[in-house]
């Protein structure tokens, strides 16, 4: 994140009457949290196109069908970890500290 940009953070546990708005605050995050992340950002998808890219390959699609195949798998990854951001939500967790 841009450490110069002003973020927008919602607040909901567990004591939201120490922040107002406007305060500044430290977003930070463990070190699990971010590897969580991280994972589900970059390297499940990587896996994925490379997984797709390699069984079609190996049933004897062109490399164009193989390629385009591998990318609309990301194309189906990533609208459906949106869609599923609600349950992540629940499992990364942000820590806020008043700077």
């Amino acid at each position: 994140m841009d450490e110069r940009t002003e973020k927008i953070v919602s607040v909901y546990e567990p004591h939201p009457e120490t922040y107002a708005v406007g305060d500044e605050v430290i977003v930070s995050i463990s070190q699990v949290m971010g590897i969580k992340a991280v994972l589900f950002a970059y390297v499940y998808p990587f896996f994925l196109l490379l997984a797709t890219l390699l069984i079609l390959t190996h049933l004897g699609c062109s490399e164009t069908v193989s390629g385009l195949s591998a990318l609309g798998t990301l194309a189906i990854y990533y609208p459906l970890l949106y869609l599923l951001r609600g349950r992540l939500e629940k499992e990364i967790i942000f820590e806020l500290k008043k700077s």
